[in-house]
């Protein structure tokens, strides 16, 4: 069966991530983190991309970046191919390193833009890697925090958050605020993303009917009206939607118990 398509963004803005192949930690040394860092600025110059956030995590990574679909996936080949020799010649092994096809999630608007840089950024702070976004190596964050050492981000990059933010402390504050995007990553933290957002969702609800939110689960009618109110929001299935009410329920429960 032929490969889908890759949806081509028509700002040319993509969010990219990448994945071990069975979930293996391929950058579980910090030696492997900073390999394929120097990959990635070693190769930017030879293609017409630039570079807007990024984060190495212990089995993923994620990358902002601005490029035409064609450099986008020829820049991605290089990188891959030449991290998956490394790692295999250090680890004394054969195969696929990365996880199939990366996943690339197209950028079509300022807000976008900005929610998912913030989320690239929050990943090790998320993940119990570190307890600060500054506190963390492997993320573009240091480089905003220190633009002399800028190595990887574009100098357009700083443009853009220099007219956007007031003044460092902002735009680390920024990184505190909620958003109600997803963004593509781990198919677990994918379902984390929805879960928070849809406990939000039944805060709301719970505001609008004056009633406890444990209430609106166990009760039939509330809860298929909730269901639906996830299903729509997501644009996803009425059994996705259902599993994501029903982590929300346990946890709830969990709660009630403790």
């Amino acid at each position: 069966m032929p490969r889908k398509p890759r949806q081509e963004s028509s700002t040319e803005f993509y969010h990219i991530t990448s994945r071990g192949i069975n979930k293996f930690p391929i950058f579980s040394k910090n030696l492997e983190r900073s390999r394929f860092l120097n990959i990635v600025h070693d190769s930017i110059s030879q293609y017409n991309i630039k570079i807007f956030a990024y984060c190495v995590m212990s089995n993923h990574f994620h990358l902002l970046m601005r490029a035409p679909i064609e450099e986008l996936s020829a820049f991605m080949a290089r990188i891959l191919s030449v991290y998956a020799v490394y790692y295999n010649q250090k680890h004394n092994r054969v195969g696929y390193v990365f996880d199939g096809r990366f996943r690339s999630q197209c950028i079509e608007d300022e807000s976008y833009f900005f929610n998912c840089l913030r989320y690239i950024h929050l990943n090790p702070v998320k993940a119990n890697m570190c307890k600060s976004i500054e506190n963390y190596r492997y993320s573009s964050f240091k480089e905003y925090a220190s633009p002399s050492s800028a190595g990887i981000i574009h100098p357009i990059a700083f443009e853009i958050i220099n007219n956007h933010f007031e003044s460092l402390e902002h735009f680390k504050s920024f990184h505190s605020v909620f958003t109600d995007k997803v963004f593509i990553d781990l198919p677990e933290d994918e379902l984390l993303q929805r879960k928070i957002i849809a406990t939000s969702l039944l805060h709301n609800m719970q505001q609008d009917l004056d009633i406890p939110a444990v209430e609106i689960l166990d009760n039939i009618p509330s809860r298929k009206m909730f269901d639906t109110i996830i299903k729509n929001f997501f644009n996803i299935s009425m059994q996705q939607a259902e599993n994501i009410r029903k982590l929300i329920q346990s946890e709830l429960k969990q709660k009630g118990q403790s």
